[in-house]
């Protein structure tokens, strides 16, 4: 009888354990600056199927996000995406942007590295405040805690 109970026992604290355990996650660091070209088009932002965000002038999210391949895609005339294979623990920048189109502007997408979104934040005012009001004091305090991916921008 003891047998079972301890059996019973270390199965059920082993699925609790398993249960309990979140998908590692990555953090993604969405934002779009102004520009003259395209400053009054927005557009929805996809992770595979799921809608993250509107995308217009001066947006900035940070997201955890799963760790595996997903496609960040975006559609006005056309549609854009990016197929990025999402490590555990890793940071990314992806930064929007609007393209020439026919009738209205297409969605860009650009990856920077740490140090170009350092660079970025360091001349982009509203980028700081969107920091500072995202709980971050700056973006090394952003980064702390993961690894940094560098890559280039596609």
């Amino acid at each position: 009888m003891k047998k079972i109970l301890t059996t019973l026992f270390i199965t059920v604290c082993l699925t609790f354990k398993l249960v309990a355990q979140e998908s590692p996650k990555s953090k993604v660091v969405l934002f779009r600056t102004f520009s003259i070209w395209g400053g009054i088009i927005g557009y929805d932002v996809f992770a595979d199927t799921t809608k993250i965000s509107r995308f217009k002038p001066q947006t900035f999210k940070v997201l955890e996000i799963d760790a595996k391949p997903i496609r960040i895609s975006a559609k006005t005339e056309v549609e854009r995406h990016l197929d990025i294979d999402f490590k555990p623990n890793h940071i990314y920048f992806i930064r929007g942007k609007v393209g020439i189109g026919l009738l209205i502007g297409r969605p860009q997408f650009e990856t920077l590295t740490v140090n170009e979104f350092k660079s970025l934040v360091a001349r982009k005012k509203y980028l700081r405040r969107q920091l500072r009001e995202s709980g971050y004091k700056s973006v090394d305090d952003l980064i702390k805690p993961h690894e940094v991916l560098n890559f280039t921008s596609l």
